[in-house]
């Protein structure tokens, strides 16, 4: 794990910031990922470890998110300091939603990406499309 680097009160702007272009971001990651179901066959496994690595990874950060939002509310800050603080740990909550829900998709998929259907037996592919294991993109 990383050593923190704790920010002062002058960065929440930054991180008010870049909390919500990280938000923005994951939403339209789901997006993407949502138009993908039954559709797995659409990405790679390089799209899919580079899925599981970037949104496990801000995820693993939304501790150090938050206990940088506990350290400010610690010390004197303004009433508008105070609810920029409380807004970084909303988005960061929420960030932490939108990637757990991202990351349950891209595990769904993972078995099925164009990798791993290339990889199939033609009869073994033929036979998991009519037992419906996997949608065939045809129809």
């Amino acid at each position: 794990m990383r050593t923190p680097n704790w920010q002062p009160p002058a960065m929440i702007p930054f991180f008010l910031n870049l909390s919500q272009e990280m938000l923005d971001s994951s939403k339209d990651q789901l997006i993407n990922m949502k138009e993908a179901k039954g559709k797995p066959y659409l990405l790679s496994d390089n799209e899919i470890e580079r899925s599981l690595k970037l949104y496990g990874e801000m995820n693993e950060d939304t501790s150090l998110f938050l206990e940088q939002c506990k350290r400010w509310l610690k010390l004197p800050l303004t009433a508008s300091q105070r609810k920029e603080v409380f807004k970084i740990e909303a988005i960061t909550k929420e960030r932490h939603d939108v990637n757990q829900q991202i990351l349950f998709l891209v595990r769904q998929y993972q078995t099925h990406t164009i990798n791993k259907i290339m990889e199939m037996d033609p009869s073994e592919l033929a036979l998991d499309v009519l037992l419906g294991k996997i949608e065939s993109p045809f129809f």
